[in-house]
């Protein structure tokens, strides 16, 4: 199975604006088709939505860049290490706080323990 990775995603987003730039070019230099016409029209649907993908996208770099940044990592390390990273840490810090439980819980019986005594 393949996967899909951030720098793919911005790839083909920017592959598909340039393929709709190229197909608006081309709709727009046949003047008096009704195929031309009606293509354009969907055409011009398409556009705000592309738009709207590169903005997202846009947003997602630079969610990637600021969590790459806030980790400690090189800032061209690729969102694949940053996720893995950031799994890790969360791994990490979920034993340490089952650790931390566990701990105060036995800190906890002891002194009613010693309450007790």
């Amino acid at each position: 199975a393949s996967r899909l990775v951030p720098s793919d995603i911005s790839r083909e987003i920017k592959q598909t604006e340039v393929r709709l730039e190229s197909l608006q070019r081309l709709l727009a230099s046949a003047e008096g088709s009704k195929f031309a016409e009606k293509l354009s029209e969907r055409v011009a649907c398409l556009d705000p939505r592309v738009k709207a993908l590169a903005a997202q996208d846009a947003e997602m770099q630079s969610a990637i860049t600021d969590t790459v940044a806030y980790l400690g990592e090189r800032p061209a390390c690729t969102a694949r290490h940053m996720f893995s990273v950031l799994s890790e840490f969360l791994r990490s810090f979920s034993t340490a706080r089952m650790k931390l439980q566990e701990r105060l819980a036995r800190e906890a019986r002891q002194r009613a323990r010693e309450a007790n005594s």
